[in-house]
């Protein structure tokens, strides 16, 4: 299976929401389980549109997926409030900027031995910008 995406932390009242006629159309990729495979396509397509993204997060506030991933989430457009990428060290620059165009606010983490983002962006785009920012200095 190759879902896109983990929704978790549903609020109190999800099942009620899920059941109603605004979720008809996943519910009935949810309901379909005699091919698995056919499901996770079904799932994957249903979360390219970014209507469909916005409505599932009034559900699910949290969604999990991978850098990578994250461009099969709705069109190319801020869908979330924020931002995180855990371990973000370990993504090169043209990765981590799939991901970074999802959110409104952007909070990248990782290992302080690592080398950060923040480094590549001030030190080969804007010199006099990476003396000011502690991680690039």
């Amino acid at each position: 299976m190759n879902f896109t995406v983990i929704c978790i932390i549903p609020p109190q009242n999800t099942s009620k929401e899920l059941e109603s006629n605004r979720f008809q159309d996943l519910r009935k990729i949810l309901d379909d389980d005699e091919d698995v495979n056919e499901q996770a396509a079904a799932f994957n397509k249903y979360l390219q549109k970014s209507e469909n993204v916005k409505k599932l997060q009034k559900v699910f506030p949290i969604m999990i997926t991978t850098c990578i991933s994250s461009h099969k989430l709705g069109e190319p457009e801020p869908l979330f409030d924020m931002t995180i990428m855990d371990e973000a060290s370990q993504c090169n620059v043209a990765v981590s900027l799939v991901p970074i165009i999802r959110g409104e606010k952007t909070d990248a983490g990782g290992r302080s031995a690592a080398v950060k983002a923040g480094y590549f962006i001030g030190r080969t785009h804007e010199p006099e910008t990476a003396q000011k920012i502690p991680c690039c200095g």
